[in-house]
Protein backbone atom coordinates (compact mmCIF):
# COMPACT_ATOMS: atom_id res chain seq x y z
CA UNK A 1 0.00 0.00 0.00
CA UNK A 2 2.85 2.38 0.77
CA UNK A 3 4.39 1.76 -2.66
CA UNK A 4 1.00 2.54 -4.22
CA UNK A 5 0.78 5.77 -2.22
CA UNK A 6 4.35 6.75 -3.10
CA UNK A 7 3.50 6.45 -6.80
CA UNK A 8 0.72 9.03 -6.39
CA UNK A 9 1.02 12.42 -8.02
CA UNK A 10 3.45 14.68 -6.16
CA UNK A 11 4.30 12.06 -3.53
CA UNK A 12 7.82 11.11 -2.54
CA UNK A 13 9.89 9.93 0.38
CA UNK A 14 9.88 13.41 1.94
CA UNK A 15 6.14 14.16 1.63
CA UNK A 16 3.00 12.19 0.90
CA UNK A 17 -0.49 13.57 0.29
CA UNK A 18 -3.44 11.22 0.13
CA UNK A 19 -6.87 11.89 -1.33
CA UNK A 20 -8.96 8.99 -0.03
CA UNK A 21 -7.55 6.61 2.56
CA UNK A 22 -10.92 4.85 3.03
CA UNK A 23 -10.79 3.24 -0.42
CA UNK A 24 -7.16 2.19 0.04
CA UNK A 25 -7.90 0.78 3.49
CA UNK A 26 -10.82 -1.21 2.07
CA UNK A 27 -8.52 -2.62 -0.63
CA UNK A 28 -6.00 -3.57 2.05
CA UNK A 29 -8.71 -5.37 4.02
CA UNK A 30 -9.85 -7.16 0.85
CA UNK A 31 -6.26 -8.24 0.16
CA UNK A 32 -5.82 -9.60 3.69
CA UNK A 33 -9.14 -11.47 3.64
CA UNK A 34 -8.46 -12.84 0.17
CA UNK A 35 -4.99 -14.09 1.08
CA UNK A 36 -5.73 -15.35 4.60
CA UNK A 37 -9.19 -16.77 3.97
CA UNK A 38 -8.92 -18.07 0.41
CA UNK A 39 -5.18 -18.29 -0.29
CA UNK A 40 -5.48 -15.90 -3.26
CA UNK A 41 -2.91 -13.09 -3.24
CA UNK A 42 -3.93 -9.72 -4.71
CA UNK A 43 -1.81 -7.06 -6.41
CA UNK A 44 -2.12 -3.29 -6.22
CA UNK A 45 -2.92 -1.10 -9.19
CA UNK A 46 0.23 -0.50 -11.20
CA UNK A 47 1.95 -3.69 -10.02
CA UNK A 48 2.95 -6.38 -12.49
CA UNK A 49 0.87 -9.58 -12.52
CA UNK A 50 4.10 -11.55 -13.12
CA UNK A 51 5.00 -11.15 -9.44
CA UNK A 52 2.15 -13.55 -8.58
CA UNK A 53 4.17 -16.41 -10.06
CA UNK A 54 2.24 -19.67 -9.89
CA UNK A 55 -0.48 -18.13 -7.70
CA UNK A 56 -2.44 -16.68 -10.64
CA UNK A 57 -6.21 -17.17 -10.42
CA UNK A 58 -7.85 -15.60 -13.52
CA UNK A 59 -10.47 -13.06 -12.54
CA UNK A 60 -9.60 -13.16 -8.85
CA UNK A 61 -6.15 -11.62 -8.80
CA UNK A 62 -5.65 -10.69 -12.46
CA UNK A 63 -7.51 -8.58 -14.96
CA UNK A 64 -7.75 -11.56 -17.31
CA UNK A 65 -11.25 -12.93 -16.88
CA UNK A 66 -12.26 -16.56 -17.30
CA UNK A 67 -15.20 -17.95 -19.29
CA UNK A 68 -18.14 -15.51 -19.42
CA UNK A 69 -17.22 -13.37 -16.41
CA UNK A 70 -17.58 -9.61 -16.91
CA UNK A 71 -16.06 -8.29 -13.68
CA UNK A 72 -12.85 -9.05 -11.85
CA UNK A 73 -13.15 -10.02 -8.18
CA UNK A 74 -12.04 -6.60 -6.89
CA UNK A 75 -14.48 -4.78 -9.18
CA UNK A 76 -17.35 -7.05 -8.14
CA UNK A 77 -16.66 -6.55 -4.43
CA UNK A 78 -16.30 -2.79 -4.95
CA UNK A 79 -19.67 -2.65 -6.73
CA UNK A 80 -21.30 -4.69 -3.97
CA UNK A 81 -19.88 -2.56 -1.17
CA UNK A 82 -20.98 0.69 -2.80
CA UNK A 83 -24.46 -0.61 -3.70
CA UNK A 84 -25.50 -2.64 -0.66
CA UNK A 85 -26.61 0.45 1.30
CA UNK A 86 -29.49 0.97 -1.15
CA UNK A 87 -30.87 -2.48 -0.32
CA UNK A 88 -30.88 -1.55 3.35
CA UNK A 89 -32.64 1.78 2.74
CA UNK A 90 -35.29 0.78 0.18
CA UNK A 91 -37.42 -2.33 -0.33
CA UNK A 92 -36.32 -4.60 -3.17
CA UNK A 93 -39.53 -4.06 -5.15
CA UNK A 94 -38.79 -0.32 -5.20
CA UNK A 95 -35.24 -0.77 -6.51
CA UNK A 96 -36.42 -3.00 -9.35
CA UNK A 97 -38.23 -0.15 -11.08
Amino acid sequence: MLKFWLNGEGNGMDAMRLKDTATDTALTALSVISAAGFGVSQIWEGEDEDQLGSKVVPGFNTLKLKDNHRLAFKDAINTLVHSVIWFALFPVWFLGK
